[in-house]
């Protein structure tokens, strides 16, 4: 997932593996529903940023809705043959966390954030050795449960909040999102990567943008 956008961003604050990479999020509801027994465990790496064994709950959360509201049109999107294929994938394969970096930006004289420099993670896909131990790792470093209130640091070292959930609606262009939609956009992300779907290295939008369409209503 891309955040490369540096005039949008400005107006907003008024892969080895294939990665979700930080720079403009996308976002949609897929409403609630409980953690499902049929999701393998996932792994917490260490408490963080991001709110430690707590983060567990809140994916197990984001699982039970995509599988509550998985579509054909949905699968389609991110990449499966049909909507058993994408159910499947998505109750199999380990989603957990990891640290994969501060979120880093760049800003103006008066502190305004103007840009992202590239090559950061919001998540990762891991394609296994052989197609053993696929995984999808979301960074900790990422405030999950209030991502508006993400901190980063600009190039003068400088401690500043990344509104990442008002970046994501912006380059989208929709009013708004939730944490939930945004990291079940997450998830479908690293999903369809999973599935061979495919987006230039610094911009994916028009992925995202895809996935939004067709997944959340």
């Amino acid at each position: 997932m891309n955040y490369y956008d540096p005039a949008g961003l400005e107006a907003c604050l008024g892969d080895g593996e294939d990665q979700y990479r930080f720079g403009g999020a996308g976002c949609g509801g897929y409403g609630n529903g409980d953690p499902t027994p049929e999701r393998p465990k996932s792994d917490s790496d260490r408490p963080s940023r991001g709110g430690g064994s707590s983060l567990i709950g809140l994916l197990s959360q984001s699982i039970a809705r995509l599988l509550k509201a998985m579509t054909e049109a949905c699968a389609e999107a991110i990449g499966a043959k049909n909507l058993d294929d994408a159910l499947k994938r998505l109750q199999k394969i380990n989603i957990g966390f990891s640290d994969q970096g501060e979120l880093k930006v760049e800003t103006d004289a008066h502190g305004n954030i103007t840009g992202v420099p590239p090559g950061q993670e919001l998540a990762h896909y891991f394609g296994g050795i052989f197609g053993i131990g696929k995984n999808i790792k979301l960074n900790n470093e990422v405030n999950w449960f209030d991502p508006n209130s993400t901190p980063a640091v600009d190039q003068n070292a400088k401690q500043v909040t990344y509104p990442l959930l008002t970046a994501e609606a912006f380059q989208l262009g929709i009013p708004s999102m939730n944490a939930g939609q945004f990291m079940d956009l997450t998830v479908l992300h690293e999903l369809a990567h999973g599935f061979k779907k495919r987006h230039p290295d610094d911009d994916s939008a028009e992925f995202d943008q895809n996935i939004w369409s067709h997944c959340f209503k």
